[in-house]
Order: structure tokens, then sequence, then C-alpha cells
């Protein structure tokens, strides 16, 4: 039955030594003066337990002056916020990796964000130097930027070597609880390098430095129980890239992805179990005379399409009649790309922080989208590269992985075989 109506009174903020009592605050679904339930003790704890800042949080309340009015206290215990990593491992993409960053997630106790990070492997080297403000102007808005360099030698599997330096500027907000958008503005220099004397002329094309000027915007829907793990809930992202604001490249992509995740307790009588659907889709089209480079293209494979080669999905340039036997990954206009998969405790290896999966990945790219064809051998002469690849119909693939929560980060590990070539 209905109680009577409480209204909160004072709103006390305990035990942060470091972090401004606001930062807690605007965490809060409440404030002082507005109707208090129950209920509100779950978000509340929910907002703050997110910033990451403190090692505990209990919220409490306590009767008020009068009869209808409450005090909340939000107790928090602090813990560091600071991080020095030094660290290596090895991946598919790139090879051996070291990395080292210097990181501040709660900046002199306002809540900001901020980070230097350094990666160099065989096949990348890596900078970038980020801040992030999340309650820009003490309002609801997100404001970051980030200043990096990156290079990629893709000698592992495409025939030459892209690199990048440039400047993002960020900001978002939310409307609610669950609905959020952000936006971007990017302003990168590129350039594509280290071609080989096999490759096509789809790539060789590509050998000179391009200015991409592209802003951006995403939409979120999130009901999802935790955003790292989910357990249980379902998201749906919309999202649009629009470059031609300056510089050389002028194209509009847009892309929508989403994920519905299935709890199995009922079934299983275990929170360890979950089944979830994922999928996405894409498409860009060109306006203007801009260069076409496919390093904006759409690609598939890899952590996108298990099982296959990175970017092997999609239009490829296949060997010409004068000897270039080597085949270059082009990219695509559309892109679609499905995954269902089914996450399990594994029998006595749960208390390691190991769990295992089992999934099928589909997908495809289409749509050649390259600055010149080369298709037609009596007009193309010997720069004549046929394409293969470019069909919808979608490659599928299944398998299994693990993940562990190591000490030293997470370790993912997944064999995928190619079932729909």
């Amino acid at each position: 039955s209905e109680g009577p109506r409480r209204y909160i009174e004072r709103i006390d903020i305990n035990g942060n030594t470091i972090t401004e009592d606001k930062v807690v605050r605007r965490q809060l679904p409440f404030a002082e003066g507005d109707p208090y339930t129950p209920s509100y003790k779950k978000y509340a704890k929910e907002g703050v337990n997110d910033l990451g800042f403190f090692k505990s949080v209990d919220i409490t309340d306590s009767p008020g002056s009068a009869p209808d009015r409450t005090n909340v206290a939000v107790n928090v215990v602090e813990k560091p916020t600071g991080e020095f990593s030094l660290g290596g491992g090895y991946s598919t993409d790139v090879g051996v990796i070291g990395n080292v960053g210097l990181k501040q997630h709660n900046l002199l106790g306002t809540g900001v964000d901020a980070g230097i990070s350094g990666t160099l492997s065989l096949w990348q080297q890596q900078a970038d130097i980020s801040i992030t403000n999340p309650s820009f102007m003490d309002r609801n808005m997100v404001a970051g930027a980030d200043i990096f360099f990156v290079e990629n030698n893709y000698q592992t599997y495409q025939n030459y070597s892209e690199g990048r330096y440039g400047i993002t500027l960020r900001m978002g907000y939310s409307y609610n609880r669950y609905l959020s958008q952000s936006w971007n503005y990017s302003l990168i220099r590129r350039w594509l390098s280290n071609t080989w004397s096999e490759s096509s002329w789809y790539i060789l094309d590509q050998q000179s430095k391009s200015l991409l000027s592209q802003i951006s915007t995403t939409m979120m829907y999130d009901r999802r129980d935790n955003r790292s793990a989910p357990h249980s809930g379902y998201y749906v992202s919309v999202g649009g890239d629009v470059a031609g604001l300056g510089g050389d490249e002028k194209y509009v992509r847009g892309k929508i992805s989403g994920g519905y995740y299935v709890p199995l307790d009922d079934l299983t009588n275990s929170h360890d179990w979950t089944l979830s659907f994922r999928g996405g889709m894409g498409y860009m089209a060109d306006w203007g005379n801009g260069r076409r480079d496919i390093i904006d293209n759409f690609y598939l494979g890899g952590n996108n399409l298990r099982g296959f080669l990175d970017g092997g999905v999609g239009p490829r340039s296949v060997g010409s009649p004068l000897g270039k036997a080597s085949e270059d990954l082009l990219g695509g206009r559309f892109m679609y790309n499905a995954s269902i998969q089914l996450n399990f405790p594994l029998p006595f290896l749960a208390d390691m922080g190991i769990a295992g999966r089992a999934f099928v990945d589909a997908g495809s790219v289409a749509g050649v989208r390259v600055k010149t064809l080369y298709t037609n051998p009596a007009t193309a002469g010997d720069r004549y590269a046929a394409i293969s690849g470019d069909r919808v119909e979608p490659r599928v693939s299944a398998g299994l992985g693990v993940s562990w929560k190591s000490p030293f980060g997470l370790v993912n590990i997944d064999l995928g075989v190619p079932i729909m070539r």
C-alpha cells in the first residue's frame, strides 16, 4: 500500500577526502527537496560506484526535522585513482606489444580523466594524449580531446603501411538514464607508404598524403545491466560520419548496431550463463570530388568476424596478367555482421577468473570503392586488376574461446573456423 510521502531535507557526503562533493552529488538521481523513495538507494549506489573512485559505497537514510522529511548520507571509502602501466603481450593483429602509460582518473579530485600512453610493437607504433571532463561546465555534458599519432605496418596481411596523426574533439550528453548522444570532430593527416612492387594499382594509387576533416555523431539507447560484462538487457546504437568540411575526403557514412542479452539463470541455476545476440550494418556514399581512399572503407574479419583474416572478407584485387601474384584487401561501401554467443563458466576455473564461450559469427562486405577501376584489360593495360569477393552472401565461422581476468589485464583467446568462405 502507498505510504506517506517523504522529501529529501539534506544530503551528506562522507569519506571523500580527495574527491569534491559535487563530483559525487551529480551521480545521484535526486537533490534536496526532491521526493524520496527506497528505490533511489539502488540507483544512487550504482551511479556513485560507476565513477570507479571508491572502494565501497553505502547509502543510508535517517529521519529529518519533520515526519515527511528524510536525510540521506552517502558514505564512501576512496581508493587510488592514479595509474602507471608498463606491460607487454602478443596480438594476432600487431605481433609482440610493449606499452607504457600514465593516467589519473580523478585529477585533483575533480573527476577529470587525463592520461598519456604509448605502444610499440612489431607492426604498430602509437602515442596518445587525452583528457576528458565528465561534467563539462558542471552540466550534464562530457567533453574531451585526444592528440594522437599512429603508424600501422600491415605487411602481415596488406601490401602497405598506413600512418596518421591529428586531434579529435569529443562531446556527449545524456537525455536520461538510458539514452545518450556523442559528437566528435576529427582533423587527421594520413599517409600510405611502404607498398610492394607486387601491389595492385588500387594500392599504388593511394601513395600520397591526405587530410581528413570529419564530424561524427552516435546515439545510444542502453538497457544493459553492466556495460563491460552484460548479463541481461539490450542496447541500440545509431551513428554517422560526414567528411568534407575541409580536407580531401568527401563522404557520408551511416552505422547501426545492437545487442540483446538473455540470462540463463532459470535454466542453469547459475548467474554465469549468458546468451547474446549482436549485429550491425553500415553504408557509405561519396559526394563531391573526394579522393575515395580505401582506408576509409568498411572492413570485416579478425575481431569482428573471428576465424577470418583481418579485413579479409569482401572485395579484393587479384593478380594481374603481368605476374603480380599478391592479393590486396580493398574493403567496401556496405557491411553487415551478426554474432550469437554463449558465455559459460569453466569447471574448477571460475574462481581464477576464467570463463568460456562458444560463438557463431556471420557477415559480409560488398561494394567496390576505389579511386579508379582497372577491371577492363583492354583499357587498363598493366594496371588491370580483377576484383573478387564483391558479394553480399554471408561468410560464416564458428568456434570456442576463453577469457581470463588475469592480474595483468584481460586475456582473450578465440579459435574460429570458417564454415562458409
